[in-house]
């Protein structure tokens, strides 16, 4: 009986250590917190996304990387309630709807960049070039007329604010994409940042034949952001772009055209409305 007392004594006394060790490896693990989402769109101020009573939705960095998405309308077009619609076919000629408004879809739609409207004063449309997906940090989608009141013209739909990025840790790349049609797409960028400066700047340019004649499209662009923090409060900030493009308009395509199995068409010339139908 000694012995299994001294046994059971030992055995304790090993075992208290161990559990204390392993409470102690336990607790100098490193904690992991989430943070929220932050969204500046909805209110035009920063809120959690869980507070803001809107439909809001964010893609975020990580989304846009895990994608296969070429430019913006091909990454919108996976959001739910979102339409898009390309009717040429060059990358130039989309349309991008929210809640459902069809032809005029361009006049309800509110597209902004850090939170400036880029919405074509003529009512055509945004120009969705201007922005290449490598500047884009994140997408804040916001669906509905609660946008109208906070924004006014062009807002009845929903509101896209594209966020473009600042310059972080140094950073440089380039890509080169081809396709169909003699499309060619080269792209590259370069961020860093310098004592209190941060920096990013960004080029692409895009060619392409189109599917259908008059579709051919050449469009060069230029971005930078630039980011000087004063001090802990105070951000000075620059985003600038330059874009340049030349873009063809295709014409109607003839009943005869489809008869025939034609994939591309010519513009329609003034002596061929007798050969349009409805």
């Amino acid at each position: 009986m000694k012995k299994r007392i001294g046994f059971l004594v030992i055995l304790i006394a090993l075992m208290f250590p161990g559990l204390s060790q392993a409470q102690d490896d336990k607790t100098n693990e490193p904690s992991v917190t989430t943070l929220d989402e932050i969204v500046v769109t909805a209110t035009r101020q920063e809120e959690k996304i869980s507070s803001v009573p809107a439909n809001v939705t964010v893609v975020t960095e990580t989304d846009i990387k895990n994608s296969t998405a070429y430019d913006i309308p091909d990454l919108l077009r996976s959001q739910v309630g979102v339409h898009v619609n390309d009717i040429a076919g060059n990358r130039r000629s989309y349309t991008v709807d929210l809640r459902a408004f069809g032809e005029t879809a361009s006049l309800n739609t509110l597209v902004l960049v850090d939170g400036r409207r880029i919405n074509q004063a003529d009512l055509s449309g945004s120009d969705w070039a201007l922005i290449p997906l490598d500047r884009v940090k994140k997408i804040e989608i916001i669906r509905g007329g609660r946008g109208s009141v906070l924004y006014g013209d062009n807002a009845s739909g929903g509101v896209i604010n594209i966020i473009t990025k600042e310059g972080e840790a140094f950073k440089a790349g380039a890509e080169i994409n081809g396709g169909s049609y003699d499309t060619f797409k080269g792209s590259a960028f370069v961020s860093g940042t310098q004592s209190k400066l941060s920096y990013a700047l960004s080029g692409s340019y895009l060619t392409s034949d189109g599917y259908r004649d008059n579709s051919d499209t050449e469009a060069k662009d230029l971005g930078l952001n630039l980011d000087y923090y004063q001090n802990d409060t105070v951000k000075w900030n620059l985003s600038s772009g330059f874009h340049k493009d030349s873009t063809g308009l295709p014409g109607a395509i003839k009943t005869s055209e489809f008869a025939a199995g034609a994939t591309r068409t010519d513009s329609l010339q003034p002596d061929d409305f007798a050969d349009v139908e409805d």
